[in-house]
């Protein structure tokens, strides 16, 4: 789960950066930019967020094949939305 999460994470930043020139330095300021600058990816990007948190800091947390197949879609989504040249 982290590892798609930081897929999106790194897709996301090439986007600010080809688009913006400014890279967010954290998640707080990333989430934010997300939320306000790419409502095409911002469900999925949060998804993927919160499920990653959730796989490294919380105890017993699994990952079943449906759930890892829903989380590689929202990957699908923002590669597709954000495509690198």
């Amino acid at each position: 789960m982290t590892l798609l999460f930081h897929s999106a994470l790194h897709r996301v930043n090439y986007w600010f950066d080809t688009r913006t020139g400014r890279v967010p330095d954290n998640h707080i300021e990333r989430n934010r930019r997300v939320g306000n600058e790419l409502p095409q990816v911002r469900s999925e990007y949060g998804n993927l967020y919160v499920m990653s948190r959730r796989a490294r800091y919380c105890d017993g947390f699994r990952i079943g094949d449906a759930r890892r197949r829903m989380a590689a879609g929202m990957l699908d989504r923002i590669e597709i939305e954000l495509p690198f040249p």
